[in-house]
């Protein structure tokens, strides 16, 4: 997997509650046909309304990616297994994006398919251009469904 920092969490003051969860991960050199996966770790409210807990089951309503790659492909996977790209388990998929991806109005329900369900979601980025990615920047916006395995 390639390396990523998740910076912060935050949850709105409102019904439903949102989360706004910011990652950013290692770059990729130029011209590399595939990756790992980024794993997005999801958080949950926990009793005094803190971004502390785990989710498991969300409803994603935005995503950005923003790099320095003039031409990258991305899917937006559930289970954390490289060979179910192009699978049932690809949520969302883009391709030549051009330095940022802009992915609002979304409404997917996303559950974790991992075969010990985590909190988790993964990225895969390929980088088709001639430059380095430079630092992955990842913002999810969702709301929690689940904050318990299933």
């Amino acid at each position: 997997m390639i390396e990523c920092i998740h910076l912060n969490t935050v949850a709105s003051r409102s019904l439903p509650v949102y989360m706004v969860s910011m990652y950013v991960a290692k770059g990729l050199e130029a011209e590399k046909k595939a990756t790992g996966l980024i794993e997005l770790s999801l958080k949950a409210l926990d009793t005094s309304y803190r971004p502390v807990g785990k989710s498991y089951g969300i409803e994603l309503f935005g995503l950005r990616i923003a790099c320095e790659s003039t031409n990258f492909d991305f899917q937006l996977l559930n289970t954390n297994d490289i060979t179910e790209i192009d699978s049932i388990h690809s949520l969302l998929s883009q391709s030549n994006i051009k330095r940022i991806y802009r992915g609002n109005n979304l409404r997917i329900v996303a559950v974790n398919r991992d075969m010990t369900q985590t909190n988790s979601l993964y990225l895969y980025i390929n980088n088709n251009s001639v430059y380095d990615t430079g630092p992955i920047a990842i913002e999810l916006i969702y709301s929690s469904l689940q904050d318990r395995p299933f």
